[in-house]
C-alpha cells in the first residue's frame, strides 16, 4: 500500500487485508483494518463501490463475531462487543431506511439483541419477517407470542398494537377470545379503563372463560365507581358459574362492590355467602379478613354518632371474624393485617392497654422466637400506629435484638421492616442524620428484599432533609434505578431532581425533571415539574430548552401559580437569544394576563426599556407611563418617573431643535408659537427654560423690550439656584439688566 500512489489501488487493498482478517476470525483486528480504510479512504469509497455504510456494517459485525467468539469464556467482554456492534447497527438503521443492506442491518441488530438477552429489543427488528410470512398457518400464534412476550415485558402499547392487528388479521381465528381477554388485560396494565371495558365486551358468551372475564369486567366498572354495571356483570356471571371457587370469587367481588358503596351491610351479607360456600382458603381466608374489616367500619360509623351498644356489638363481630381468620393459619400477610385489626378493634373499645398487653402476652406465652418476632413486630406497629414513635422505636430496637430465624414470608424481613420503623420514627422526630444512618444500615443488610426500595428512598429523603444534596442526589438515583416499580418512585424521581438542581448541576437535574414529567404524566408533580425543566435549563443558560419548557409548561397550565413565573422567565429566555420582538410580546402577554403578578409592573418597564433603546420615544413614554399608572407603588415606577421625565427633555428637545431652525432662519412669526408651544407640552423641563430664554430673545431681536424682560424673568423665577440651570439663568439675567438698564 505504501508503494503505491493509486489511492484506489491503496483502497482496495486495505479492503481486502480487512477481508482477510475477518475470515482467519481475526475480528478485533479486521475492524480497525476498516476504521483505518474509513478514515483514510473516504473520500474514494463512493468510487470504489464500498462506502461509508458498508464499511461501518463491517466494523459492526467484526465486533459481534468477536462477541459470539469470546462469549463463552469472557461474557463480560463479549457484551462489550456486542454492544458496540448494536450501537452502530443503530446509527446504521436511523441513518438510512432505502440502503440495500438494512434487512442485513435489521436481521444483525435482532440477533444481537438476542446475544444480549433483550428479547424486547428484537421484536421491532423482526416484525417485517412476520409481515412477509402472514399466510403462514404459523403466524397467528406467532403474532399472538410476539404480543405475550411484549406483555411480559412490560411493553404494554406494542402489546396493544400486535393484539389489535391480530385481531384485524385473524378475526377467525380460534385464538381471538383469548386475544380479546388479553388485549383487555393490556388495556388495563394501561390504565385504559374504558378500552380494556371494550375488549371484554367482546368476549363471546359461548366461550369458556367468559365467566372469568366478567369478574375482570366488575373489577373495572368498579374502578370507574360504576357499580351498578359491576353488579350486572357478576350476576349474570353467576348463573354461568359451575364451581363453588368461581362462585366464591363472585360473592367476594360483589360484595367489594357494595363495600365501595358504603353498603357495609350488603358487603356482610355477599361476604358471608362467599364464606358459606366453603371455597378454597385463600377465598376464605379473604373474606373473613375483609368482613372482620366491614364490621369494623359499621362499628366506627356507629361510633360516629353515638350509637356506643351498636357500635360495640360491631366491634366484638370484627374480632371474631379475626380471631377464625387467625384460627386458619393465614399467609403472614394476611396475619399481620388480622392482628392488626384486633388490636385497632380492642383500642376502638378503649381497651388500648389490653392490646398492648395482649401482644406481649402472646410474645411470652409463645416458644417459637418466629411467633415471638412476630408478634413484636405487631407491637411495634401498633404503636407506630398510634403515632407513639418513642415507643415504636423502642420495641423495634427490641426486635432488632431478638434472636429468631428471620424469613420473607410477609414479603419482607421483620428485621428489615425494624429498620424501616425506626428510621420513620426518628424522621417523625425530625432526627434526620440518625434516621439516615438507620435506613443505610438497614439497606446493607438487606439490599434486594421486600422493604429494600422503601429504605432506599427513605435514606435519601432523610439526607435531603438535612440538606446533604450529594448523598440524597446518589441516594436517589440508585433508587430510581434499581427500584422502578416502587410505589415511591415517583417520589424519587421528583427529590433526585430536586437534589440536582440543589447541587447546580441545573443540566442533570432538567433531565430529571423531564423523565418526571415524562414517566407519570397528569401527576401530582407536573406542573412544578414543568417550570423547573425550563428554570434549570435557564441557570444552564439553555435558552432554547428553557423556551420549549415554558412554553409547555403555559400550554398546560396557564392559570397555575407558575404562569406568571414562567411567562417572565419566557421573555427573558427571548431577551438572552436577543430574539427582543418575541420578549417583548411575551412581556406584553405577562402584563394582561397576569396583571397581579410580581414580574407584571417589571415586565411592563421593561417592555419601556426596550422601546427607549430603539429610539421609539413615544412607545417608551406610553410605556412607562403605565407602570405609573397600573403599579404606582412597585419599585419600578419610580425608576419610570425618572424616565419620563427624561423622556420628556428628549422630546422637548426634538421639538425645540425644529423651533431653533426657525429662530436661526429669522422666521420670528413662526418661531414665537414654536417656542410658546414647547413651553406648554414641557412644563419643568430644562428645554422650558431655553424656550422662555430664546423666545426673550427674539423680543429683545425684536425691539419688544418688555416682552423680552418678561420671559427672561420667568427663566431667572423658574431656574432659580439649581446648577443644572446655571447657564441659562444667567443669560437671561444679563441679558435682562441690560435692556431694564438701556431700554427701559
Amino acid at each position: 500500500i505504501e508503494k503505491v500512489e493509486d489511492k484506489l489501488f491503496q483502497a482496495r487493498t486495505q479492503l481486502t487485508v480487512a477481508l482477510m482478517l475477518f475470515d482467519q476470525e481475526e475480528y478485533l483486528k479486521s475492524a480497525q483494518e476498516y476504521e483505518i480504510y474509513l478514515k483514510a479512504y473516504g473520500d474514494v469509497a463512493q468510487r470504489i463501490g464500498f462506502d461509508r455504510y458498508k464499511v461501518l456494517f463491517r466494523i459492526a459485525q467484526c465486533h459481534q463475531e468477536y462477541g459470539r467468539q469470546v462469549l463463552s469464556e469472557d461474557p463480560a467482554r463479549a457484551d462489550e462487543e456486542i454492544t458496540k456492534a448494536l450501537e452502530s447497527y443503530d446509527q446504521l438503521l436511523s441513518e438510512r431506511e432505502d440502503n440495500v443492506l438494512i434487512p442485513d442491518v435489521l436481521f444483525n441488530a435482532g440477533f444481537a439483541n438476542q446475544l444480549l438477552k433483550k428479547d424486547e429489543a428484537a421484536q421491532p427488528l423482526y416484525q417485517r419477517l412476520v409481515d412477509e410470512y402472514a399466510d403462514h398457518p404459523a403466524a397467528p400464534n406467532g403474532l399472538l407470542q410476539l404480543a405475550r412476550i411484549a406483555y411480559a415485558a412490560s411493553e404494554l402499547k406494542q402489546a396493544e398494537e400486535i393484539y389489535t392487528a391480530f385481531l384485524n388479521r385473524f378475526p377467525d381465528s380460534e385464538l381471538r377470545n383469548t386475544t380479546r381477554m388479553e388485549l383487555g388485560l393490556t388495556y388495563k396494565r394501561l390504565q385504559d379503563t374504558d378500552s380494556a371495558i371494550a375488549a371484554y365486551e367482546t368476549v363471546e358468551e359461548g366461550w369458556d372463560k367468559w365467566p372469568t372475564v366478567q369478574v375482570e369486567l366488575a373489577e373495572l366498572y368498579m374502578g370507574k365507581q360504576e357499580y351498578e354495571k359491576a353488579r350486572k356483570a357478576l350476576s349474570s356471571a353467576l348463573d354461568r358459574a359451575d364451581d363453588n371457587t368461581l362462585r366464591g370469587q363472585m360473592h367476594y367481588t360483589l360484595a367489594r362492590v357494595h363495600f365501595a358503596e358504603d353498603n357495609f351491610a350488603g358487603a356482610i351479607n355477599s361476604w358471608g355467602q362467599a364464606i358459606a360456600l366453603n371455597p378454597p382458603v385463600h377465598i376464605l381466608q379473604n373474606s373473613l379478613l375483609a368482613r372482620g374489616g366491614a364490621y369494623y367500619e359499621v362499628a366506627k360509623q356507629q361510633d360516629a354518632v353515638g350509637d356506643t351498644a351498636k357500635a360495640r356489638v360491631s366491634y366484638e363481630a370484627s374480632l371474631e371474624d379475626m380471631k377464625a381468620l387467625l384460627e386458619s393459619d393465614p399467609a403472614p400477610q394476611i396475619k399481620d393485617s388480622a392482628f392488626r385489626t384486633l388490636g385497632a378493634g380492642m383500642i376502638r373499645l378503649g381497651r388500648q392497654e389490653e392490646a398492648a398487653s395482649y401482644y406481649q402476652e402472646l410474645i411470652a406465652a409463645s416458644d417459637d422466637p418466629q411467633e415471638q418476632a412476630t408478634f413484636s413486630m405487631l407491637l411495634t406497629e401498633l404503636y407506630y400506629d398510634q403515632q407513639d414513635f418513642v415507643q415504636a422505636e423502642k420495641f423495634a430496637r427490641q426486635l432488632l435484638d431478638m434472636q429468631f430465624e428471620d424469613d420473607n414470608q410477609a414479603g419482607y424481613y421483620r428485621k428489615e421492616r425494624a429498620y424501616s420503623i425506626i428510621g420513620n420514627a426518628l424522621l417523625q422526630q425530625k432526627k434526620y442524620e440518625e434516621a439516615a444512618r438507620i435506613f443505610a444500615q438497614g439497606l446493607k443488610r438487606y439490599p434486594n428484599s421486600g422493604e429494600s426500595g422503601n429504605l432506599a428512598f427513605s435514606k435519601g429523603f432523610a439526607e435531603i432533609s438535612y440538606g446533604d444534596y450529594e448523598t440524597a442526589a446518589k441516594s436517589f438515583k440508585s433508587f430510581v434505578d434499581k427500584y422502578p416499580r416502587n410505589a415511591n418512585r415517583i417520589h424519587g424521581q421528583y427529590y433526585l431532581a430536586h437534589s440536582l438542581q440543589a447541587l447546580t448541576r441545573f443540566k442533570e437535574a432538567a433531565a430529571a425533571f423531564t423523565e418526571l414529567v415524562e414517566r407519570y404524566l397528569q401527576s401530582q408533580y407536573e406542573e412544578e415539574a414543568l417550570f423547573l425543566i425550563g428554570e434549570n435549563y435557564y441557570n444552564e443558560q439553555a435558552f432554547a430548552e428553557a423556551v420549549t419548557a415554558y412554553q409547555a409548561l403555559l400550554a398546560k397550565y396557564a392559570q397555575g401559580p407558575y404562569g406568571g413565573s414562567a411567562q417572565y422567565a419566557l421573555a427573558w429566555s427571548f431577551v438572552e437569544q436577543e430574539e427582543m420582538e418575541q420578549a417583548v410580546g411575551a412581556m406584553q402577554d405577562l402584563v394582561a394576563n397576569y396583571p397581579e403578578s410580581e414580574f407584571a409592573p417589571k415586565a411592563q418597564f421593561t417592555i419601556g426599556d426596550y422601546y427607549y433603546n430603539i429610539q421609539s420615544y413615544d412607545e417608551a413614554m406610553a410605556t412607562y407611563e403605565q407602570v405609573l399608572k397600573l403599579y404606582p407603588n412597585s419599585e419600578e415606577a419610580s425608576r419610570a418617573t425618572t424616565l419620563v421625565e427624561e423622556l420628556s427633555e428628549i422630546q422637548a428637545s426634538f421639538s425645540y431643535n425644529e423651533a431653533m431652525k426657525l429662530f436661526e432662519a429669522k422666521d420670528y412669526e413662526q418661531a414665537v408659537p414654536a417656542l410658546q408651544k414647547i413651553i406648554r407640552d414641557y412644563p419643568g423641563t430644562y428645554t422650558e427654560l431655553a424656550a422662555y430664554c430664546n423666545l426673550g430673545l427674539v423680543y429683545e431681536i425684536t425691539r419688544q423690550w418688555s416682552q423680552a424682560v418678561e420671559n427672561y424673568q420667568v427663566v431667572e423665577e423658574k431656574g432659580g439656584d439649581k446648577p443644572e440651570n446655571a447657564d441659562v439663568v444667567s443669560f437671561a439675567k444679563l441679558h435682562r439688566e441690560w435692556i431694564v438698564e438701556n431700554r427701559l
